[in-house]
């Protein structure tokens, strides 16, 4: 009995061992599984651009979201401001009563007023330039003149050409939907060559101001730079912004290098480049500045990635607590001896967190990235001008997403030379608060355009 009773409790024991050998490799496989779907949730988001999620019940929880809100209570409504000009003044009378269909009706001494805007479609405006030519007795030669707004050789008017341009880059409209405004609206026919004509006129007439800006970069205390694809012919390009509040600058280039931000600034650039984590922007000798929105994304992924971990949970809640602190004292503008004890303490307690190791290789990987460059996080509490974020940039590179979307890019380096020069004309004369269609008209007409032109306050 003795022999069967210890048989039997080694074999419990055997068995025990067994089941917690299954469990802890149960738990592995299960920890597996998730770090799988996280990938492939994030391979999705990259191919089919939809963000969904790798299960059924994302689904359900997009559609328990609350609705977004109205306006807040309390808050004043808004009503169009009426015209200080009214160009036509209507008299509105009425013969029949709308009631009972009498005739027998008297004018009261009240009325009614209704203000309505509505726009004037033109027309087109043929203008014939007669040159009267003059012969000069000193030089003996035959001149003539150049009228208003009189493009010489050409049988459409800087308005037109102008405005083509406005529809295209501004509006982001395709050469087909421009040609059919034209002529829907305008009466106006014009050829899609001719459009893209139009381009090649104000990039040519405009090359002194691209060049103008781009040198300007070089003065600038400091930078916000990012980038996006391109299509072009089919291949894909890159399209680099680079603003610093007052001037945008694009150029598109088949290389995401760091190289091309060198050719731009040059090597002795000694302001500071305002960038995300894209691994281009690490092997720049500048002083920098990453964009700390950025960051809080790249904690909430590692956190999701890692939900079992308590380490990584606790590493990603601390660090995101500090940037946020980061972006907080950035919008309350804090300064003097109250500024630099917020500041010194923010960059003492990241140092700490960044020296401690994480379990797990990716986690502990993306520790020691942000442990080589926390300098880098915090240049903004240094420097009182310079933001926290690279929000700024990333809506000056909108518009173009937008059209590259519409039109899919350009289709010859001359269409990507239009493209970076005309855009870096309006997104400047926009942040200058200058009307973008009067300036191309002008250019069209002839007139020079300048930086110094352009940042003059307004008349």
């Amino acid at each position: 009995m003795r022999e069967c009773y210890r048989k039997h409790c080694k074999k419990t024991a055997e068995l025990r061992e067994e089941i917690a050998t299954l469990k802890k490799a149960k738990q592995e496989l299960l920890f597996e599984k998730k770090q799988l779907l996280y990938e492939i949730h994030e391979l999705r988001g990259l191919v089919f651009k939809a963000g969904k999620g790798v299960s059924g019940d994302d689904k359900d929880n997009r559609e328990k979201k609350p609705k977004r809100r109205g306006a807040p209570p309390g808050h004043p409504g808004w009503f169009r401001k009426k015209p200080d000009v009214v160009d036509e003044e209507i008299e509105v009378h009425v013969k029949k009563c709308p009631y009972c269909g009498s005739g027998h009706l008297s004018r009261c001494e009240r009325y009614g007023e209704h203000i309505q805007e509505d726009i004037v479609i033109p027309r087109v405006r043929v203008t014939r330039y007669r040159h009267w030519r003059y012969y000069c007795s000193d030089c003996k030669k035959v001149s003539e003149g150049v009228g208003k707004d009189e493009i010489p050789g050409s049988y459409i008017g800087p308005v037109a050409k102008g405005a083509a341009n406005y529809l295209r880059y501004k509006s982001g409209l395709s050469y087909s939907k421009i040609q059919d405004i034209f002529e829907r609206l305008f009466g106006l026919r014009v050829e899609k060559a001719s459009l893209y004509g139009f381009d090649n006129q104000v990039r040519k007439k405009s090359e002194d101001f691209y060049e103008e800006v781009k040198s300007t970069l070089k003065e600038t205390e400091f930078l916000h730079t990012d980038e996006t694809g391109w299509p072009n012919d089919g291949k894909n390009r890159w399209l680099w912004c680079m603003t610093n509040g007052k001037v945008v600058f694009y150029h598109i280039d088949k290389r995401r290098s760091s190289g091309v931000v060198k050719e731009i600034v040059g090597d002795d650039y000694q302001g500071i480049i305002l960038s995300d984590f894209f691994s281009t922007y690490a092997s720049l000798k500048y002083r920098k500045q990453r964009c700390l929105v950025h960051l809080l994304r790249m904690l909430k992924r590692l956190q999701d990635r890692f939900p079992g971990s308590s380490r990584v949970r606790t590493f990603c809640g601390k660090m995101g607590k500090l940037t946020k602190a980061i972006i907080e004292v950035k919008k309350q503008k804090t300064s003097g001896i109250r500024f630099l004890e917020i500041s010194g303490d923010i960059k003492s307690q990241i140092k700490t967190l960044l020296s401690i190791p994480l379990p797990y290789r990716t986690a502990d990987k993306f520790r020691r990235k942000l442990n080589n460059i926390q300098h880098e996080l915090t240049t903004c509490l240094d420097v009182p001008s310079l933001p926290a974020h690279n929000n700024f940039v990333e809506r000056q590179i909108r518009p173009n997403v937008i059209t590259r979307k519409i039109t899919f890019g350009t289709r010859s380096d001359s269409g990507m030379k239009n493209h970076q020069s005309i855009m870096s004309l309006i997104q400047t004369a926009g942040l200058n608060d200058r009307p973008v269609l009067p300036l191309l008209r002008s250019i069209h007409s002839g007139s020079r355009v300048s930086l110094d032109q352009l940042q003059k306050p307004p008349p």
